[in-house]
């Protein structure tokens, strides 16, 4: 049980600095904390994969992008799949918007297809808009 609660104390220490602002260090247009979220992709607990997905997409962080697409692609969890589509949605990568209607052609879970199928309408509605 202890070894559970220390990354979630962890990553609540990184969301209060994220909060403040305060000991992010720009390393090539990524912050030390965004590289950590980005770790937290691959953690086991699922609650912090998908917290970790959330913050970088309000972050808007492309680096996090391809990690996400991993994740929407092979993560055991369909919670997991659904919230990194909608990060990659968040985010606005149209660059992905092949690899997201080819994933909701072969997603195995009917859930996750769906919600698959309306970020890549979503993203074909959002790049109508812009042109």
């Amino acid at each position: 049980m202890r070894q559970n609660i220390l990354p979630f104390a962890i990553l609540l220490t990184l969301l209060f600095l994220v909060a403040a602002n305060a000991g992010e260090v720009q390393v090539k247009n990524m912050t030390y904390s965004d590289d950590y979220l980005i770790k937290m992709l691959d953690n086991e607990n699922l609650g912090l994969r998908t917290s970790a997905a959330q913050l970088l997409g309000e972050r808007k962080c492309l680096q996090a992008v391809d990690p996400l697409v991993k994740m929407m692609k092979h993560d055991k969890e369909y919670v997991a799949r659904i919230v990194a589509a909608i990060v990659i949605l968040k985010i606005s990568d149209y660059s992905k918007i092949e690899v997201i209607r080819e994933q909701a052609l072969k997603e195995k879970n009917k859930t996750v297809r769906h919600v698959l199928a309306g970020v890549f309408t979503e993203m074909q509605k959002q790049l109508i808009a812009q042109k």
